[in-house]
């Protein structure tokens, strides 16, 4: 195969040579002529910044600046030294200066105003910096901007906000917003659950050690009291525990009830009893309502007393030094119901929330009362709970829960 040879190609070498000639040249003199408009202390500058000799190089590029005033870039240059050598105050008001003095069209105002919020970012202005850069709409910040705010939202532990500048991007020109939801009810849940027992076993325990030192000092006389007490106290440290047991199992629906023979009165009696000697019922009177019924029913005894036992807790504390807190029992029809009554009342707005988890008006980290009794009544014990309540006649918290008679023969009281 032969190929035909053009004379004409060897004019190409030539032509790419003179091209790139002609284009060496232009650049050569556009470089000269943009060069020759930057003062020399400019290059000083530059200088004393490759050799790390940063005050020399501030006093070179403010000469630079006073020989070519309407230079921004020369500024924006000494401001981003200023914020490499820690002096972000002379940035700020450099920038700021600039802002107020000059004639500037709004793309030189907002870069202005990108390099201001560089220096506040620097200087730990948080709340003026994430102004700034909310506000620069102009597409060549923005993602210098979102990581900025990214930034500022992280340091300041503003996960939701920082979630969300983290997902904004664009595709063709056109911005979108990524939401991504992660369920942290049952973590939450249970760092609450976690931090009410551990105060309360806090409390109990220290309540423990300094008996179990009285006791070691006691008198022959005084010894049984203080044993006693301690023994109390030991009681209480084991509720607390089968408490946060229970909870923890109901809400993860692994809790079993057995139900047994329950005499009511005999429960309300029991409940009284260990609610007079707690710290809540000190200085308060816990009475049982003569015309209560003694009803045999079955049902679990222990999560019924946790029940009855947290209305009585919280009624308890919501009463006032030598006050009166009522309890009484009734059969009602197919079901059996109880009521625990106080005069406090309980304003609108907290009746609204009063079976939330963790809603309370007794401080952080409480309010479980209510709630577990709810769902320990309506889960297992196949109850409801309501209540009432008014500044005319207090409160009443009624549980009801169905009635069936124990097989074997009991009579009902």
């Amino acid at each position: 195969m032969t190929v035909e040879f053009e004379y004409w190609w060897l004019l190409i070498p030539p032509l790419f040579f003179a091209l790139g000639w002609v284009a060496a040249r232009v650049d050569i003199k556009q470089l000269i002529s943009e060069s020759t408009t930057l003062p020399a202390a400019y290059f000083k500058g530059l200088n004393f910044l490759i050799s790390s000799q940063h005050d020399k190089a501030v006093d070179a590029f403010y000469e630079a600046i006073h020989e070519n005033t309407d230079s921004l870039e020369l500024h924006f240059a000494l401001g981003s030294l200023f914020r490499r050598t820690g002096e972000t105050d002379r940035a700020i008001n450099m920038h700021l200066n600039l802002l107020d003095q000059k004639e500037l069209t709004e793309n030189q105002k907002t870069a202005v105003k990108a390099e201001l919020a560089q220096d506040y970012l620097k200087a730990g202005l948080f709340d003026r910096a994430e102004e700034l850069f909310k506000n620069l709409d102009d597409k060549r910040y923005r993602q210098p901007a979102l990581n900025a705010l990214l930034e500022i939202y992280t340091r300041e532990r503003e996960w939701s906000q920082a979630i969300q500048t983290a997902t904004e991007f664009e595709i063709a020109g056109e911005d979108f917003t990524l939401f991504t939801g992660v369920d942290i009810g049952d973590t939450k849940r249970r760092e609450t659950l976690e931090r009410i027992f551990f105060h309360d076993i806090m409390n109990t325990a220290t309540g423990m050690r300094g008996l179990s030192a009285m006791a070691r000092n006691a008198s022959p006389d005084d010894k049984d009291e203080v044993l006693g007490l301690l023994e109390t106290t030991s009681d209480h440290l084991i509720d607390e525990i089968s408490a946060q047991r229970e909870l923890l199992a109901a809400e993860s629906n692994e809790l079993a009830a057995h139900p047994e023979p329950v005499r009511s009165r005999g429960l309300l009696f029991d409940i009284a009893g260990v609610y007079s000697s707690h710290d809540v019922g000190v200085g308060k009177v816990i009475t049982i309502d003569k015309q209560s019924d003694d009803v045999l029913f079955m049902s679990d005894p222990a999560l019924l007393a946790r029940v009855i036992g947290n209305l009585v807790k919280n009624a308890l504390e919501a009463t006032e030094q030598g006050g009166l807190v009522t309890l009484a029992c009734t059969k009602l029809g197919s079901r059996v119901g109880f009521s625990i009554h106080n005069d406090a009342h309980i304003p609108h707005r907290n009746q609204l929330q009063i079976f939330q988890r963790s809603f309370t008006t007794k401080g952080a980290g409480r309010g479980l009362g209510a709630y577990s009794s709810r769902l320990l009544t309506e889960r297992y014990l196949n109850g409801d709970i309501t209540f009432e309540s008014s500044p005319e006649s207090g409160t009443t918290f009624a549980a009801s829960y169905p009635y069936e008679a124990p097989t074997g023969g009991d009579k009902l009281g």
